[in-house]
């Protein structure tokens, strides 16, 4: 057989195909695994490979081999990681396994067999062979994000639009992470100065660098230089944040503050070089700012170098006044608000020979301001300098040209690349003259090649000063391109230094010839020649590629010939000789010759390609082309898609799919040339069928593949049936040629055209032995063995028995090596198994028969793939039955089940009874004393024990054996056997030495197997499935009991607590109560008990007892006495090596003296002026020894604060002079002093009070030192302050008696009354030294006096009128009322005379004007519900649940009394740091219960407080409390709120109550009104009414009798009208405002809004419409245009479009500032118009100036120009009536302005009295309303009504007389009376009486009329003559006519007749004035 599934082993990696690792490991291990086989030695070699990891820096390159032995199947490759710190994403490489060698056995056979089958397989390389290694990111990949440090500090110009501030990512780049930013206004405003709102910067994978882009608003507005910052707040994505986290920005100062300085005109002037002198003048110009004195200074620079400032002034200079010294630089002023240009004046001078060019600047380098404080003005940037060229003179710098050979035209051959290039040169000079250095500049032009042939291409030559020749150097360049002859120009582009170039030898011509075979040289490339299939018709080519390599110009022949090796005789296969022809630029021709259809060309096969020929067919111009070297004959294969096919079966015999009974068969063939169709059929072919066999039956029987073009095998299946018991075989054959519709066909392929399937056969155990059940007795089995689908061959079949269950040699005979044979023909056999009988019961038992192989006969012959064996029916299971027996139930017992503690083994017998069939196994476990399984058993507490859940949940548990100290665990398998019934095991109960009580052991049974189970107990007759073993109690189980070892030796003081504690140890065990008896040894006279108990309870190892020492106060020196323990109780002993304790007394009452500081040099203080200060040493007990002790003086560095006031340090030898030495004391003596010098005059700068210590240490001959008093500090304070610290000293004596407190309270009033203002240092020390008072009171009751002396100083330190620190001293409220509980101490529970609510009153105290306060101990019943009645009416009542009297209740089980204290304030003194009360009547509430903080609570508390001589309004009254924690009145309305009745409230109550849910102290803050102040009485409304009344019936009269209105008229009433709605909406406002307004802290405040938005838009609308009138005026009255009317829609937009805008760009803009510039509340921006409660309209002072006022002024500006104007021109319109027909403009005029003066008069006093409320405003607004009201009434409405006849304008008629003397400059007329009869319609009345009386030198009546013409000279309107009734009469138009065109006007003659007395035929017209004006 041949091998299979790698026997010597497939190696590959383990799974996953990836790893990742850290940087940080090391080494890295990769196993690999052997799969398959295991057999022989193998050798597999593997190497590592870079990929993004680099080999070196990331990882050491390894290489190298794996040995596996016989039988090894794993081994593991090691490579090495390398760590570095540089941050790195993640990396990977990778492990090849790159071979495998077979080491040994070493004669292996591999030859390939037919079917490609091997005897033996070589190992081999399994698909997980490469292995990817992933180095994980590390060293912080991902970066630190942080600022550029060119961003740190950041200067940017207001004008840059974007601010790009960089962001650097230091260290890695991996991943992607953000940086959060923000930014912080500094002296920039963020939305005005910046546009930069919270973010995140990005950075992608990879990036570095990033900006945060800030937006600069450019403005108009002069600032200066402004910041603000940017901060980095965090990052996201594992980046980090670096330092720079933040970057100031500077936007510069802009749009020059301080002035712009630059010069007027060009800043680029070129003059000729002069003759004679010219003078420039330059003129300076200062704009923009004008702040403060600016000095200038500008300069001359040059020449031909501006950072060269001129010195000489020979071609040009200043003279700053005539005749003065030349210079090159000036200075101009300009004063502070000077805006002027200045101007100076250069002189040039003219020029003395040839003179170069040459160039000036004129800069302004310095401005400087006065004061020097200020800031300087700045250089306009774009005019800061002016720069002056004066041309040259003459060519002083000559003139340039080629010389030499450079002027004529040279040839030039490419050099060698040997030769490394060719040099040329181009000799150029200069004539005329040699001033100076000149560079020129020349250039090659010429050849554009990729590959330049010249160099360099284009420079500059240097002709030095004085030297007229040079030259230039180019370099002709080798290469290998392939060129025709090039023609370059060398030009001469320009010259720098003044010179000129030659017009005529100014390029120079040179030529490179010809090289490297232009023409080109040809070959075959051997890969680029093959042979083609075409998709379309399947026609075959020889692709033919000829290269061309070289040059390509030119066309080229080129001649080659195909021929086939392989050709049959007598055919063609392809045409033999053929040229191509290469045209200009062509490198390679591909041309396919065709190969004849009908050839056949086999598979491998080769064309023979020669290039023969190359022939030029242009001019020959350079060397011919050629052939390339071996690359003229090339072979070309036939390839498997060209080749015609070979077809046939691919393995001779295949096998069938043994589950499907199909064969897979493949067709393949050589060459895969077209599609063929190949016929197959079932069985051999005829006349090769073997005989005895029958033909198989195979589906399909018969059928035809086909193979695509290309497409080289194919598989097919059949399935095969067999009928089992039939000798037959299956094969197929090929029926025919193959059938293709290509040329040359296809053909079978020798012996491939016949395949058989298993033609020896399948072999397999037959159906009815694959599965077989037998009875043991039965006592054999046969099984028959068949072959299926073929028995061509003799075959032998082996088999062998498998046990399994059943046992070889116990249940059956085992067969090993068992073998079948069948002949050829032969289709079964059968064999025989021999079973065992035996009379033991036992279970099912099964083993196995396996077909071990089958080989054909005589099995020395090569075997193939047939026979074999199946693999699906290849084994048989024979199962012997079992006896159906059971398999037993297991139980435990131990004995004994009691025993002592000792090292005893308890014997555990296991019971299996009934059955004993198989083999069960069981597991015995200890449990209850700690193993880790006690919490898998389900506890089951109960009264049964039956199972070991219910014995642990029932055991006691303190009595439990504790594993591995009392007993060894026990965790053991038990198997039993088929017929084991009993089994034991081993206990092992341990000793110790470790006290215990009763113990129990628990041993169960658990985790059967086989079928078994364990005892149920009862239900099991009693056996059970554990037991339980008592190991009784031991080892003094009461304990072992001594003294602790700091007990045995104790130390008592008898100065201190005077008792000896000692404790007693109770060693092993402390299981029950033990009493202890102890004595004392030998100290009868100093203990105050010598013998005594102890108890120690059960449990507890220590207890301890005292031994009390006697105290007195007689100096003692040291003794010792004994402790011993005498006996104790059962079950403990007495040790006896702690049996007895030492006590020692210690030394008592200082027996060898106490030194410390005398009371009165512990704390010391001395002014500031004292010299000297003495301490007093004092030593006391012990006086018998001398003894000495030292100091010395002690610097502070950080003194501790004192009564919370900051202490300085005093400087050595600046405050105090440096003092040490030593003090002794003689016998019996007992003070002694130390002297310290102060210097005063030398004191350092610290502020006082300051410090330094004097320190006692060294106290010889075993005196004491004091530990508290070792120390005297010494404070240094000011003069008038060491009285107050001297009190304080004295409240810091130990024992504070009655006297010290009232001497200390006397001092303290002293003080505060006698040192005036109080600083904080004085408040602090008084603030101490009354909480030590408070605090002694609060041991003990002091007495009433002293009290009351207390409360004196509280008072005078509330006084309202102090104006030192004491203001807004927040602490001492805490203080005063920790000091009203002092007048309860030690006072018993009291109750209330009266215990109804309104009876209970607190005892109350009112020694002090500022204040009163009442106390009490009260149950809490009494508490609840508390009435305090104060001052003026004012009460505060506290809610009934204030308390819960459940608990501590006067009835409830323990009743508790508490502490009361309710305090009423008359002074704001401690509450309000401002000067100013805030407060209503200063009136403040306090209540507190003592020891409890409330904060809020659910019912409120309530209070009143009244005023007696000020209205309040409740509405803008608010209840506050004191917030201790911000120490701040705070009004929340969800805490306190006024309960007044708001719906009536008229400013008039003279109180406000409140409720408040929290308990703090309580006030009212209340605006109170003025009493001048008023709101908005009746007779405001009936103003309003009157005026609204006229202004109606004016507008409405109008509109009646609209059709007489004049249009400035129908404008007037648009202004009315707006006047009318004002007048409605502030009605409507002050009506409705009290009940729309709402609190500033309310969401909603829309009503208010809306008639606020109404209100301020018909108040602006009135003066918009002035606005309006007032441009109409002008139009009519100024500038003669009385078609105004047109522009109609134009005002109508402006007078009621341009309020709306206002009011739009209003609400915008402060809705804006509002939100996001001042935080206010945007929807307030109308509201409570100065909380008054009375009318809504714009809150803010600023915003109605800008909104209101401002609007206003400019409309009336507007109004008031307009008139100025028309006023002067009052002849020009006042006798039209442009506004009233029939009445005169000057009259009209004077009324509406007479009407607006009134309406904006009336809205003065409106807005002054909403602002301010004062009477007689509100009385001056209603007066002018009345009178704008009735003059619309009156007015407009009455008397220019054009509905009443009487007031319709008439029109009068004239009669002209015109004198003879009329000269022509003038014309008369004369008026004559109206004659209503005889009157004509006409357009407007031309006179005005006072006009006529005003016309001077004319007789009454008569009026001189003159017109300016059009042109030159006067027009004169002659009288009409006689008119008829047709108003458009000729002459009339005749007379328009002659103004129009200034043609002349004849009237007839009638015209000059006198017209009959009384005629009406005259009227006077007038011309339209848009007329008049042509």
């Amino acid at each position: 057989m041949v091998a299979s599934d790698y026997p010597h082993g497939l190696f590959e990696f383990t799974s996953p195909a990836e790893t990742t690792v850290i940087e940080l490991n090391t080494q890295v291990q990769i196993p690999v695994v052997r799969n398959g086989g295991s057999n022989g030695r193998v050798r597999v070699t593997y190497t590592t490979f870079p990929g993004s990891a680099l080999s070196g820096s990331d990882f050491r390159m390894s290489s190298g081999s794996l040995t596996f032995t016989s039988g090894e199947t794993r081994q593991t490759i090691v490579v090495t990681i390398n760590e570095d710190s540089l941050p790195e994403g993640p990396e990977r490489f990778y492990v090849n396994l790159t071979a495998v060698e077979l080491q040994s056995p070493t004669d292996n056979n591999y030859t390939t067999l037919p079917g490609d089958l091997q005897l033996d397989m070589r190992p081999a390389l399994g698909p997980l062979a490469v292995k990817t290694i992933i180095i994980d990111k590390n060293d912080n990949a991902e970066g630190i994000l942080e600022f550029n440090s060119t961003a740190i500090s950041f200067l940017i110009k207001e004008d840059i639009g974007i601010a790009r501030i960089p962001v650097v990512r230091k260290l890695g780049t991996y991943g992607r992470v953000t940086a959060l930013f923000t930014s912080r206004n500094l002296t920039a405003s963020a939305g005005f100065d910046y546009l930069l709102p919270d973010g995140e910067v990005i950075f992608t994978d990879g990036m570095a660098s990033n900006t945060i882009n800030v937006t600069v608003r450019d403005d108009t507005e002069r600032e200066m230089a402004e910041q603000f910052e940017v901060m980095l707040t965090g990052v996201s994505g594992g980046a980090g944040l670096g330092d720079r986290r933040s970057s100031l920005v500077t936007i510069a100062k802009s749009d020059y503050p301080n002035g712009k300085f630059g010069f007027r005109g060009q800043t680029e002037i070129i003059i000729p070089n002069p003759s004679d002198f010219r003078d420039l003048t330059f003129t300076i110009r200062r704009s923009e700012g004008l702040s403060q004195t600016q000095t200038l200074k500008w300069r001359i620079a040059g020449p031909n170098n501006p950072q060269l400032m001129l010195q000489a002034t020979n071609d040009i200079a200043y003279t700053a006044i005539p005749g003065g010294p030349e210079m090159t630089e000036g200075t101009l002023v300009w004063l502070d608000g000077e805006g002027s240009e200045k101007s100076f004046t250069l002189s040039i001078k003219p020029y003395g020979g040839w003179e170069i060019e040459k160039v000036f600047v004129i800069e302004i380098y310095d401005i400087q301001t006065t004061p020097s404080s200020a800031q300087n003005g700045e250089v306009d940037p774009v005019a800061g300098s002016v720069t002056l060229t004066i041309l040259k003179h003459g060519d002083p710098n000559g003139i340039v040209y080629f010389a030499g050979v450079a002027q004529r035209p040279r040839t030039y051959t490419e050099p060698t690349s040997a030769e490394g290039g060719k040099q040329i040169s181009f000799p150029i000079t200069r004539r005329e003259g040699t001033i100076g250095n000149i560079l020129v500049n020349w250039a090659i032009r010429g050849s554009t090649d990729l590959i330049p042939d010249v160099q360099p291409m284009s420079g500059v030559a240097t002709i030095t000063a004085d030297k007229r020749n040079g030259e230039i150097l180019l370099r002709i360049l080798p290469d290998d391109e392939p060129e025709l002859s090039e023609v370059f120009t060398l030009a001469l582009t320009s010259i720098e230094g003044g010179a000129e170039i030659d017009t005529v030898f100014n390029t120079s011509l040179f030529t490179i010839q010809y090289n490297d075979d232009p023409h080109g040289v040809f070959g075959i490339v051997p890969s680029s020649q093959v042979v083609v299939v075409s998709v379309l018709d399947f026609s075959r080519q020889v692709r033919i590629n000829i290269t061309r390599y070289a040059g390509t110009v030119g066309k080229v022949r080129a001649s080659y010939w195909v021929v086939y090796d392989q050709a049959e005789a007598g055919l063609t296969y392809v045409p033999r000789s053929h040229a191509v022809t290469f045209q200009d630029g062509q490198q390679y021709y591909i041309e396919t010759v065709n190969i004849e259809n009908n050839v056949f060309l086999e598979l491998g096969a080769t064309f023979t390609l020669t290039l023969a020929d190359v022939t030029y067919l242009d001019v020959q111009v350079t060397t011919p082309p050629r052939l390339a070297t071996s690359q003229t004959v090339v072979k070309i294969a036939v390839p498997h898609e060209a080749a015609n096919s070979e077809v046939g079966f691919e393995l001779p015999i295949v096998n069938l799919n043994d589950s499907t009974s199909v064969a897979t068969l493949t067709l393949s063939r050589r060459g895969s040339y077209g599609r063929i169709q190949v016929p197959w059929r079932n069985g051999y072919p005829s006349g090769l069928e073997p005989q005895g066999f029958v033909q198989g039956v195979l589906d399909p029987d018969a059928g035809a593949v086909t193979l695509e073009h290309a497409v080289v095998s194919k598989t097919f299946t059949v399935r095969l049936s067999s009928t089992g018991n039939t000798v037959e075989l299956f094969a197929l054959h090929l029926s025919g040629p193959p059938t293709t519709s290509v040329g040359g066909g296809a053909r079978l392929r020798n012996g491939a055209t016949q395949v058989e399937i298993e033609p020896s056969g399948v072999v397999e155990f037959s159906p009815a032995s694959r599965m077989i059940d037998v009875d043991e007795d039965t006592g054999e089995v046969t099984l028959t063995v068949r072959r299926l689908f073929g028995s061509e061959d003799n075959i032998i079949v082996r088999y062998k028995t498998v046990s399994n269950s059943a046992v070889a040699g116990v249940d059956f005979t085992e067969v090993r090596d068992g073998s079948l044979r069948l002949d050829a023909k032969e289709l079964s056999e059968t064999m025989l198994i021999q079973l065992t009988r035996d009379s033991i019961p036992e279970e099912a038992e099964d083993f196995y028969i396996n077909l071990v192989s089958v080989e054909k006969l005589p099995t020395n012959i090569q075997q193939g793939i047939s026979p074999r064996l199946s693999s699906l029916h290849s084994t048989s299971t024979i199962t012997i039955n079992s006896n159906n027996d059971p398999y037993g139930v297991l139980s435990i017992v131990a004995n004994p089940l009691t025993t002592p503690e000792k090292n005893t083994m308890i014997q555990l017998a296991l019971a299996r009874t009934g059955g004993v069939f198989g083999t069960v196994s069981v597991r015995v476990r200890t449990v209850g004393g700690g193993e880790s399984w006690q919490g898998q058993i389900v506890q089951q507490p109960g009264t049964a024990n039956d199972t070991i859940g219910q014995a642990l949940a029932n055991r006691d548990r303190s009595r439990a054996a504790t594993l591995n100290d009392d007993y060894q665990i026990l965790d053991e398998e038990v198997v039993f056997g088929p017929g084991q019934n009993h089994m034991n095991l081993a206990l092992y109960v341990l000793d110790d030495t470790i006290p215990e009580p009763d113990e129990m052991i628990f041993i169960y049974l658990t985790q059967p197997t086989g079928g078994a189970r364990i005892a149920l107990g009862a239900s099991d007759r009693g056996t059970m499935g554990y037991t339980a073993v008592t190991v009784t109690k031991n080892d003094v189980w009461n304990g072992v009991i001594g003294f602790a070892d700091t007990s045995l030796f104790v130390e008592v003081d008898e100065d201190g607590t005077a008792l000896a504690t000692l404790t007693l140890v109770r060693l092993n065990a402390s299981y029950g109560n033990v009493e202890v008896e102890w004595e004392a040894v030998d100290a009868a006279d100093q203990l105050q008990a010598i013998e005594g108990k102890a108890y120690c309870i059960a449990g507890e190892q220590m207890c301890t007892f005292n031994v009390a020492v006697k105290k007195d106060q007689i100096p003692e020196f040291a003794s010792s006495f004994l402790v011993q323990l005498k006996g104790v109780g059962e079950g403990a002993v007495i040790n006896p090596a702690k049996k007895v304790a030492n006590v020692t007394i210690r030394p008592s009452d200082d027996p060898n003296g106490l030194v410390q500081f005398a009371a009165d040099s512990r704390l010391k203080n001395v002014p500031k002026g004292a010299t000297t200060v003495r301490l007093t040493v004092q030593r006391i007990q012990g006086k018998t020894k001398s003894i000495s002790i030292n100091f010395w003086t002690q610097q502070v560095e950080t003194p501790a604060p004192t009564a919370n006031v900051r202490i300085y340090a005093a400087l050595r030898n600046a405050d105090y002079l440096r003092n040490t030495g030593t003090l002794t004391f003689q016998p019996n003596v007992e003070n002694q002093y130390i002297d310290v010098t102060l210097s005063p005059i030398t004191a350092s700068d610290s502020p006082y009070p300051k410090m330094f210590q004097v320190v006692l240490s060294g106290p010889t001959n075993d005196a004491r030192l004091s530990s508290e008093y070792s120390i005297s500090n010494v404070t240094i304070v000011e003069d008038d302050e060491v009285d107050l610290w001297d009190i304080h000293a004295g409240t810091l004596l130990p024992i504070i008696t009655d006297n010290n407190i009232d001497s200390t309270i006397s001092d303290t009033n002293a003080a505060i009354t006698n040192g005036g203002n109080l600083n904080g240092n004085e408040l602090s020390v008084i603030q101490d030294i009354l909480d030590k008072v408070i605090i002694e009171g609060g041991k003990r009751l002091l007495p009433l006096a002293t009290r009351k002396n207390i409360l004196n100083v509280f008072c005078k330190l509330m006084e309202p009128g102090r104006g030192d620190s004491t203001r807004g001293r927040f602490e001492l409220i805490p203080l005063y009322e920790r000091f009203t509980f002092t007048f309860l101490t030690n006072r018993s529970c009291q109750t209330p005379y009266d215990t109804s609510a309104e009876k209970k009153q607190l005892d109350i105290y009112e020694d002090c004007v500022h204040t009163r306060f009442g106390v009490g101990r009260w149950y809490p019943d009494y508490i609840n519900g508390l009435d305090f009645q104060a001052l003026r009416q004012d009460f505060f009542q506290v809610p009934i649940q204030l308390l819960d009297t459940t608990q501590t209740g006067a009835q409830s089980g323990s009743p508790t009394c508490q502490d009361v204290h309710v305090v009423e304030y008359s002074s704001e003194q401690w509450f309000n740091p401002d000067a100013q009360n805030a407060l209503l009547s200063n009136r403040i509430f306090t209540f507190a219960v003592k020891g409890q903080a409330f904060g809020t609570i659910q019912s409120p508390i309530k209070y009143r407080i009244h005023t007696s001589d000020q209205r309040i309004t409740a509405r803008r009254s608010q209840c506050v409390y004191f917030e201790e924690s911000t120490k701040r009145w705070t009004g929340s309305g969800d805490v306190c709120k006024v309960t007044n009745n708001l719906n009536i409230d008229l400013g008039i109550d003279t109180y406000v109550d409140c409720e408040c849910t929290h308990l703090s102290s309580y006030a009212v803050r209340s605006e109170v009104t003025d009493p001048d102040r008023v709101g908005y009485p009746v007779w405001f409304y009936i103003s309003c009414f009157i005026c609204m009344t006229g202004l109606a019936l004016a507008i409405v009269s109008h509109h009646i009798c609209s059709i007489y209105s004049m249009f400035s008229a129908n404008l007037l009433m648009h202004m009315c009208f707006a006047s009318l709605g004002s007048q409605i909406c502030y009605v409507v406002a002050a009506y409705i405002s009290p009940d729309i307004l709402v609190a500033p802290s309310a969401a909603n405040n829309s009503r208010c809004i809306i008639l606020a938005l109404f209100m301020h838009y018909f108040f602006l609308a009135q003066f918009t419409w002035m606005f309006t009138q007032a441009v109409n005026f002008w139009k009519i009255l100024v500038m003669n245009d009385e078609h105004t009317d047109r522009k109609y829609v134009l005002y109508f937009l402006t007078g009621w479009g341009l309020p709306a805008i206002i009011v739009a760009i209003f609400y915008v803009t402060v809705f804006n500032l509002y939100k996001f510039v001042y935080n206010l509340p945007e929807q307030y921006i109308y509201g409570d118009v100065n909380l008054s409660g009375e009318m809504c309209f714009i809150t803010n002072s600023y915003a109605a100036l800008g909104g209101v006022v401002g609007p206003v002024l400019v409309c009336l500006f507007v109004v008031g120009i307009a008139f100025i104007h028309a006023f002067q021109l009052t002849p020009q319109w006042q006798a039209y009536d442009d506004i009233y027909r029939g009445r005169y403009n000057i009259n009209e005029v004077r009324t509406i302005l007479f009407f607006w003066a009134t309406i904006i008069l009336t809205w003065l006093w409106g807005g002054l009295h909403m602002t301010y409320g004062q009477l007689w405003m509100l009385i001056f607004f209603c007066v002018f309303n009345i009178i704008q009201g009735l003059f619309a009434l009156v007015v407009y409405c009455a008397l220019r009504n054009p509905c009443l006849p009487c007031f319709r304008p008439q029109k009068a008629s004239y009669s002209l007389d015109f004198p003879v003397e009329a000269s022509g400059d003038s014309m008369h007329y004369q008026y004559k009376p109206p004659s209503l009869a005889g009157s004509k319609g006409s357009r407007a009345s031309l006179i005005n009486e006072s006009w006529e009386r005003d016309s001077e030198g004319l007789p009454n009546g008569q009026m001189k009329v003159k017109r300016s013409p059009a042109g030159n000279g006067n027009i004169y309107v002659t009288p009409p003559g006689h008119k008829d009734d047709d108003p458009d009469s000729q002459e009339f138009d005749d007379l328009i006519f002659a103004l129009k065109t200034g043609a002349g006007f004849t009237p007839s003659e009638s015209s000059h007749e006198p017209e009959p007395s009384g005629s009406p035929g005259y009227e006077m017209r007038r011309i339209s004035i848009a007329d008049t004006h042509l």
